[in-house]
């Protein structure tokens, strides 16, 4: 049986894109939303890059439910717009400092806000884009059936 070595080419090079290309919704979700933090505490959403690698995320915005857009590529602070493999990273209605007065958080967990509006107490959608207007990912929320009591404020 005769192969041509192009063809192996072709179809390894055709796989190895197709592996290659993995769109950040498949990446990039929202791991935690929380919507009426108990004793006036910040609310605050997790991000969660449920891959491998590091995804870049100038630029993004949500485009449901608040209003934030994470800041532009810095050369003077690269890793600050990168979520490496497996990073969770927050985004708050208040300052940085702020959130780390009311949570015991890491000093390594990257925290982002103060973002404008509020998250509805009683559920909303809350979407995310890229710089490109691509969703990366969506979710819908609210304070009945299996949502964790914790987010509600119990």
């Amino acid at each position: 049986m005769h192969v041509s070595l192009l063809t192996n080419f072709g179809v390894t090079l055709l796989v190895s894109l197709i592996l290659a290309v993995t769109s950040n919704a498949e990446r990039v979700t929202f791991s935690e939303i929380h919507y009426a933090p108990k004793d006036d505490k910040p609310e605050y959403i997790e991000l969660f890059n449920n891959s491998g690698s590091a995804v870049d995320f100038a630029c993004w915005k949500f485009s449901d439910g608040i209003d934030y857009k994470f800041p532009d590529f810095s050369a003077s602070s690269p890793q600050q717009t990168f979520m490496c493999a497996f990073e969770r990273v927050l985004v708050t209605n208040v300052d940085e400092a702020t959130f780390r007065a009311n949570y015991t958080v890491p000093g390594d967990v990257k925290i982002f806000g103060p973002y404008a509006g509020s998250l509805s107490n009683a559920g909303e959608a809350l979407e995310l884009r890229d710089k490109n207007g691509v969703m990366v990912c969506r979710v819908r929320y609210n304070d009945r059936g299996t949502w964790p009591v914790a987010a509600d404020g119990a």
